[in-house]
């Protein structure tokens, strides 16, 4: 992997944070709570920018306390429905709960209740 593109403050930081976790002589970025990591638009490496985008996109599926793709309110979703407007607002429509039957939103939240 390469840091190209990234300011000598930036390698120096990744370095340093490579340094706290033991693995002298690389380059860690850490993830940052967002899918679009800040990296992403300076790094000229495809190949950098596509394992830090997937580390990225992944870092809540990994089966660890971290994961959340469990539950909401102890329920799994699986299905969601939503119009989503001109203004990029959305109206959920419908929710099909793990092992129970699609049924409207409203339905699912006066269920919640």
């Amino acid at each position: 992997m390469s840091q190209a593109g990234l300011s000598d403050a930036e390698i120096e930081a990744a370095a340093g944070a490579a340094k706290e976790r033991k693995l002298e002589g690389k380059w860690v970025l850490p993830l940052q709570n967002t899918t679009q990591q800040p990296p992403l638009k300076e790094l000229t490496d495809r190949g950098t920018r596509e394992a830090l985008f997937k580390a990225g996109w992944n870092r809540t599926e990994k089966g660890d306390a971290n994961d959340t793709r469990a539950t909401i309110d102890g329920r799994l979703l699986i299905v969601w429905t939503a119009r989503v407007a001109d203004d990029g607002s959305f109206e959920p429509l419908e929710v099909q709960p793990a092992g129970g039957k699609r049924m409207h939103y409203d339905a699912y939240r006066r269920g919640l209740r």
